[in-house]
């Protein structure tokens, strides 16, 4: 997601009561984080597991992810200024593992973290969206360069 909070939170809501045979976790883990007066860069190891549907196949998935915060400190209270998923890896498992159900699927391209949700996103009329940062791509190295500049009060 690319925007303000509040529209994440009304596209959060939608696809929690969209009916479909969908359910999600996210799992946090290591954090870091360094403070330079009234910022900070936080990073924080996600996993996000899916169960959703491909090509009306119930599939699983583990999606392995970065959070790149960029944290201000407003009025006493710590929030979130910029947020930037960085995607790692995204396997994606069918339950029921269906004949040519990997056909499709480009590992070899630019942008492998995010190989299964290229085809997953091809396969429903969904490519993935513009703003979406894979690991060691030029997208990541922009942002951790803006988050760097940001963070020394540029």
């Amino acid at each position: 997601y690319d925007g303000p909070a509040e529209g994440f939170v009304e596209g959060s809501k939608r696809m929690l009561h969209a009916g479909k045979d969908y359910a999600g976790a996210h799992r946090f883990g290591s954090h870091r984080v360094k403070v330079n007066g009234q910022r900070a860069i936080l990073e924080s190891d996600v996993q996000y597991f899916l169960r959703d549907r491909v090509q009306g196949f119930l599939t699983d998935a583990c999606m392995q992810m970065l959070f790149y915060d960029q944290m201000e400190k407003r009025d006493g209270v710590w929030r979130i200024y910029k947020w930037t998923a960085i995607y790692n890896v995204d396997p994606v498992v069918p339950i029921s593992e269906p004949k040519g159900f990997y056909d499709d699927v480009n590992f070899d391209e630019v942008g492998n973290g995010i190989a299964m949700m290229r085809s997953r996103g091809a396969k429903g009329g969904r490519p993935p969206n513009p703003w979406i940062v894979v690991a060691g791509s030029d997208k990541e190295r922009a942002v951790r360069a803006e988050g760097e500049r940001w963070f020394r009060g540029g």
